[in-house]
């Protein structure tokens, strides 16, 4: 499981009319977002029952470090992943090193970010969305030249994703490269033309 680090998305201002909408849209979803909060304080419970009766397994610590990412709670994820580190002795997974790198982009601590999304690539060279994510920690400690070259070597692995040139396309937007991100939003629009998100970009970028 990978962590979504997508700069924020660059919309136009939403008529009165469609923020009302929303607004009791929210209300309607209330008893939905409790639920949720429920569900995810039980896993807590869960995992914390199993560490309390099994410590010596490693994996329910990663899972809970996964529960607390996923509520951005980085510092108790840190913890967890570290735990299931040194029980496991450092074990060479690709994604541990992933999920932490992105705990530690969480807190800002970028260059530690870094680090671990360079290491979860040499345990896994072909996976696109790690030069994607190694890309985004570049750009969010502004160094755009090594962000660029890290999101050209996620398309050139997984060229055929829309998905992934929308998601580079506003890391661009999110830098004001505002050629490079219309290519990555035309190229998504050449594979999927049914994809929504690509075209509003568009047209935002050709409205500006």
């Amino acid at each position: 499981m990978l962590a979504d680090l997508t700069p924020q998305h660059y919309l136009k201002a939403f008529p009165i009319k469609v923020i009302l909408l929303t607004a009791v849209i929210v209300v309607l979803l209330m008893p939905t977002t409790l639920k949720r909060n429920n569900i995810w304080k039980n896993e807590i419970i869960l995992l914390e029952d199993v560490i309390l009766k099994s410590p010596k397994k490693g994996r329910p610590y990663y899972e809970l470090g996964n529960v607390y990412y996923r509520k951005e709670l980085a510092e108790p994820a840190i913890k967890q992943y570290l735990s299931y580190m040194y029980i496991r002795r450092n074990p060479e997974e690709w994604d541990l090193y992933a999920n932490l790198g992105q705990a530690y982009a969480l807190l800002g601590s970028y260059d530690k970010a870094i680090s671990l999304y360079q290491h979860a690539i040499q345990l896994n060279p072909a996976d696109a969305d790690l030069y994607y994510i190694l890309g985004l920690a570049y750009w969010k400690k502004g160094d755009r030249l090594k962000a660029h070259e890290n999101y050209q070597r996620a398309i050139k692995l997984e060229s055929a994703s829309d998905e992934l040139h929308v998601n580079i396309g506003l890391a661009y937007l999110s830098m004001k490269m505002v050629p490079e991100a219309q290519k990555e939003f035309q190229a998504a629009l050449s594979i999927n033309p049914a994809n929504g998100e690509a075209a509003r970009y568009l047209n935002f970028i050709g409205n500006k």
